[in-house]
Formats: C-alpha cells, structure tokens, sequence
C-alpha cells in the first residue's frame, strides 16, 4: 500500500523557506565530490550535514532538498524516503507531485535520477540544473 502525501499550506511554506535556504546556501562541488564517499562505517548513506535540508512531509515523507555545484553548472537536487516502511520508496506519482512543489521544471523520467539503499531505507534521488536544462549534465565536463 502506497503513503500518502499530504501537502497543506503549511508544507508548502515549509517547503518554500527550503528553496530559499537552498539556494542562499549552495554546496560547493568539493563537498559535492565529499559527500559521495561519505559513510558513517555502519553502512548508512544518509548524511548528517544535510540535516539542516531535511523536512518531514506527512504521512510518512523525509525529503531533503539543496542547491549544488556539478562540473557542468548549478543543480537542484531532491532526496526522498519513505520512513517506517522497510524496502519501500516513494511512488512516481508521489516524486512527480514533490518535484513540481520543489520547482523542478522536468518530470522523473526526463531528470538524472538514481535510487539509495540506505540499511533498509529506499532513497529516490533526483538531479536537475537549476534552468531546467538536463542536456548540460550529458555534457562532458
């Protein structure tokens, strides 16, 4: 059975204060390059430095939601799991939903995305250049 995804008013000031956070603090590509290769030596891939980009949407959504630097150019990046559901990620309809409420101009099939197994949490990560252009991540750098 899927979670619901509930976006009130409230969220969507939540989520507005986000964007803004995220866009007045971008990470650099140097912490970008760090963080890939973080671990906590127990297996988790959540890091804790994003913390401060993380909300909790209801039911039962943890997002986190940045600005960062790629070799090509700027990108909005958006990381969703499903918390207390073991195995399980968001739906495509829940993604497609979060990425038109977090500006993205591209929908899930179109964007660089690729999914995180962190211990028995399924992360959906999604990529997207800030103009909306995904030809600029195909491009070598």
């Amino acid at each position: 059975m899927a979670s619901a995804l509930l976006i009130s008013p409230e969220v969507r000031t939540q989520i507005a204060a986000l964007i803004k956070k995220a866009a007045a603090e971008p990470t650099p590509l140097s912490a970008v390059m760090a963080l890939s290769k973080w671990s906590d030596n127990t297996g988790a891939k959540r890091n804790p430095l994003h913390d401060e980009f993380t909300m909790r949407i209801p039911l039962n959504y943890s997002v986190t939601y940045t600005h960062e630097e790629q070799r090509q150019c700027v990108c909005r990046h958006l990381s969703v799991a499903l918390i207390g559901r073991p195995g399980r990620g968001p739906t495509m309809e829940a993604m497609n939903a979060l990425l038109e409420e977090f500006g993205f101009k591209n929908q899930l099939r179109e964007l660089m995305m690729w999914i995180t197994n962190d211990k028995d949490t399924v992360i959906i990560e999604a990529l997207e250049p800030l103009d909306g252009n995904i030809e600029q991540l195909r491009k070598p750098s």
